[in-house]
């Protein structure tokens, strides 16, 4: 695919919540943002980093990769110039028959269909430092009621920051119902699966994944940064309960308490307040 069509697409109910604009190109719906800025560059390595991390632990997340725009039409937040690099998010949508929604009210959560490989998301945002808002979308499915795709991870490895040791949570922005959790024993089982995963997760493959991004993005001194990121990462995956407990210690989950709910085993992680 060397250019976007000229259309866009609305994503249903609300499209403020991406900040960037959507192009179709035949029944494919994509989602891509300039990178412009040393944030942005930031940003969209860990976007292409992170989301195949996502995809190895098997957490349901929308592919990113780089791309120039060529013959690119005005786009909803400002003109992109030839040949600007972008970083580009297929959305798992066929426009042609389905429906996406970047919002879905509490009461359809026992309609997600992939929720529990969807809520592995709590050990795995822990785990990559996830410092902003959760950024998903919803797609009707005949079969499965709804399938929930995590969007670009431009938050994890805390941010900008680059470094995994910055506090997950940064603003008070991970809550509890991101993961479509509604009682301990959820939350306490999306944790265990979550941590399953990363411990099968072989942490060399983040050196393929920093190879997937265009070397044009780099600068001196950043793969240092990230061989410092693996090894934090390493260390950060055999602390996994100690850092949830931290997180709930620190108040770092702003919705309403979960409900403690009884005959829970001894030694099991407890997430009401």
């Amino acid at each position: 695919m060397s250019a976007f069509p000229k259309k866009t697409i609305t994503i249903k109910p609300s499209t403020r919540t991406f900040g960037t604009f959507h192009v179709l190109a035949g029944s494919h719906c994509y989602m891509a943002s300039p990178v412009r800025t040393d944030c942005q560059r930031k940003q969209a390595i860990n976007s292409i980093i992170g989301t195949q991390i996502l995809r190895d632990l098997e957490i349901p997340c929308a592919m990113s990769f780089s791309m120039a725009m060529e013959d690119a039409a005005d786009a909803t937040n400002g003109d992109i110039d030839d040949g600007e690099p972008l970083l580009v998010t297929q959305l798992p949508v066929n426009v042609e028959q389905e429906r996406a929604y970047d919002i879905l009210p509490w009461d359809c959560r026992s309609r997600i269909g992939n929720r529990e490989g969807f809520s592995k998301l709590l050990a795995a945002d822990i785990w990559l430092c996830r410092v902003g808002p959760q950024r998903a979308i919803y797609v009707r499915s005949p079969v499965h009621g709804f399938l929930a795709t995590i969007l670009s991870r431009g938050d994890l490895f805390g941010g900008t920051a680059w470094s995994t040791w910055k506090a997950p949570g940064d603003g008070g922005r991970m809550m509890f119902r991101d993961y479509w959790l509604g009682s301990a024993s959820d939350a306490h089982s999306a944790f265990a699966r979550g941590v399953e995963a990363i411990n099968r997760f072989d942490v060399e493959t983040l050196d393929k994944c920093y190879q997937a991004c265009p070397p044009e993005w780099m600068r001196a001194g950043d793969r240092e940064i990230w061989q410092k990121i693996k090894s934090e990462l390493e260390e950060r995956r055999l602390l996994l309960p100690t850092l949830l407990s931290e997180c709930l210690d620190k108040g770092v989950f702003r919705d309403i308490p979960l409900v403690e709910e009884e005959n829970m085993a001894p030694g099991e992680i407890r997430l009401s307040a």
